[in-house]
């Protein structure tokens, strides 16, 4: 199915509310005036051209953007605030998402309006995804490796050796001082990152105590195309 996205927006964005609106006081109607804008502003970002928007590649784009952010449809349901099954519909180009979803919907898949519902800009593919709690666990694994197996022993000191040696460091002082753990934690993610995988930009800001890391590590991430 194909439609003229400006009649879309119009529609979606003004017509649906004003049938609301007009039986409330006048002063109710200021709350068209942002969906107003918005839809102007994507028109202008059309450069007048008639843009026709298919729902097939809408769906698409949406689908392989959700793919490349390593989400399930349940997922992005769940952070956008519908169904699994409407969002297989968009994905199907049965439905479009509600215009009052778009900018949502756009800031969780890290990529346009414009890009959404005409397509503008170059997906970003990551090669897995990984959350900062596994890098906890994993640095935790080195620790644990040591009250195991004896920090005497020779496997573990081959371990150690190999790690202080390639980083110039001391990873045993992380195992008692928070904040040089974080600073493993951060170059942990960082090397995940440059390895092309992807990290949930909220997750980073809600595991990390010291600012200092935390804004390393979102900055990276920034970089790399993660918002």
């Amino acid at each position: 199915m194909q439609i003229n996205l400006n009649t879309y927006l119009l529609k979606r964005c003004i017509g649906k509310r004003y049938e609301r609106l007009r039986y409330e006081d006048k002063n109710s109607i200021i709350r068209l005036f942002p969906f107003i804008i918005a839809t102007v502003i994507i028109n202008l970002n059309l450069n007048s051209g008639g843009k026709v928007m298919n729902f097939k590649k809408v769906g698409e784009q949406i689908a392989a953007l959700r793919k490349a952010k390593g989400l399930t449809q349940s997922e992005l349901g769940e952070r956008i605030g519908v169904s699994f099954q409407a969002v297989s519909k968009w994905e199907r180009g049965e439905t479009l998402p509600d215009i009052t979803l778009l900018p949502d919907l756009a800031k969780i898949l890290e990529t346009t309006v414009d890009f959404i519902l005409i397509g503008s800009e170059k997906v970003v593919e990551y090669k897995g995804k990984f959350t900062v709690t596994d890098m906890k666990k994993g640095l935790d694994c080195i620790k644990n490796a040591g009250e195991y197996l004896g920090k005497e022993n020779i496997i573990y000191r081959a371990a150690i050796k190999g790690i202080n040696t390639d980083l110039n460091t001391d990873i045993e002082e992380a195992f008692s001082n928070d904040y040089i753990f974080e600073a493993f934690l951060a170059e942990a993610i960082i090397q995940n990152l440059i390895y092309g995988l992807y990290v949930d930009i909220s997750d980073v800001k809600n595991n990390f105590k010291h600012e200092h890391f935390k804004n390393i590590v979102v900055d990276y991430c920034n970089r790399r195309g993660i918002k």
